[in-house]
């Protein structure tokens, strides 16, 4: 009789372990254990392509600051070039700047081929980043003393010395 009681115990214990590993996968969600950290490594093997990585964030960030994106036309994809446009057009409208300076690019990690004449890697720095009602000059989001972590994964074309930035994805640290 004790054998077929613990028996059913442990049954039932598997089917809730069963149930749980079953939510967890369809949900997606994400345990803490697997949560990635900032990285501030540079893993690229190729130094020229990781400077001019680079160059071209650098850029992107200065243009961003500058609320000007005509500087970028060479080293921006056609659609991300209107995105951005639209995005720097609605803030426009809105009465609002948003400013991002003292930029780092701590990290550049995971290269990615994704398609023929494409690849992808991920960038981590830091920067202050706030955004700015033009009308009263407060600061509506952000911080203008602290510096704030990104991760980014950016999608880029072409060959070394013509890169052009495709797609910007945004996660959270």
């Amino acid at each position: 009789m004790g054998s077929r009681y613990n028996r059913g115990r442990i049954w039932k214990w598997l089917i809730v372990l069963a149930g749980l590993g079953f939510y967890f996968i369809r949900n997606r969600v994400k345990l803490p254990f697997k949560k990635r950290g900032y990285f501030q490594e540079k893993t690229l093997n190729d130094s020229a392509l990781e400077a001019e990585i680079e160059a071209i964030f650098l850029k992107v960030q200065d243009a961003w600051d500058k609320h000007d994106l005509r500087a970028l036309s060479e080293s921006y994809g056609d659609n991300l070039y209107e995105k951005h446009e639209k995005i720097l057009q609605k803030m426009s409208d809105k009465g609002q700047i948003n400013h991002t300076h003292s930029v780092v690019l701590d990290g550049i990690t995971r290269y990615k081929e994704v398609k023929d004449n494409q690849f992808e890697v991920d960038l981590y720095f830091v920067a202050i980043d706030y955004l700015v009602s033009v009308n009263s000059g407060q600061i509506i989001a952000g911080n203008t003393q602290e510096r704030r972590a990104f991760k980014q994964r950016w999608t880029f074309s072409g060959q070394k010395g013509a890169l052009r930035v495709e797609k910007m994805k945004e996660f959270k640290i």
